[in-house]
């Protein structure tokens, strides 16, 4: 984890809220059931983030920092899939960093990438809220996996959508 990044509060822009807002509006093919669930914030009050936030936070970071909004939405509700799932830990921190032997269930995990991007990260901390305000993404209700397109991985699993540069699988 990285220790300048992930302090106890966190100011947020106002300005990055509302666009993230009106971006994820018109392109996040969600059901919103209430636009005042949105964080929208004063630019001078301060948010306590939570350690489950800001493991998802960095999950979303690592694994999808160059997609657009929709494509961090997707990697932080596999994260949140994982979590509901019996076949994971039951804590988001627990799947972010679960390791089988020396494999990493998310390869940034393993190679201890840092966060050195806070424009970024600031964005993650919102997508990851967002996401556990539960807004969800149509076709990943179940998916549990992913991976990065230029990967080829022998899995078995079922295919449903690819988002970005990510391929999504359910069981």
């Amino acid at each position: 984890m990285s220790n300048n990044l992930l302090l106890t509060t966190v100011k947020f822009s106002f300005n990055l809220i509302l666009t993230i807002l009106i971006l994820s509006l018109a392109i996040f093919p969600v059901k919103i059931k209430n636009v005042k669930d949105f964080y929208i914030y004063d630019e001078t009050e301060e948010i306590s983030i939570s350690s489950e936030i800001s493991c998802l936070a960095e999950n979303i970071y690592h694994e999808a920092k160059g997609e657009d909004l929709k494509g961090k939405l997707a990697v932080a509700q596999v994260t949140i899939n994982r979590v509901n799932s019996d076949k994971f830990p039951n804590t988001i921190c627990d799947v972010v960093y679960q390791k089988k032997s020396t494999l990493c269930q998310f390869s940034w995990v393993c190679t201890k990438n840092k966060i050195d991007d806070a424009e970024i990260f600031e964005e993650s901390l919102i997508i990851a809220k967002i996401a556990l305000k539960g807004e969800r993404i149509m076709k990943l209700e179940k998916s549990l996996f992913f991976h990065n397109v230029n990967v080829n991985p022998k899995w078995k699993y079922t295919f449903k959508t690819k988002i970005g540069n990510h391929k999504f699988y359910d069981l």
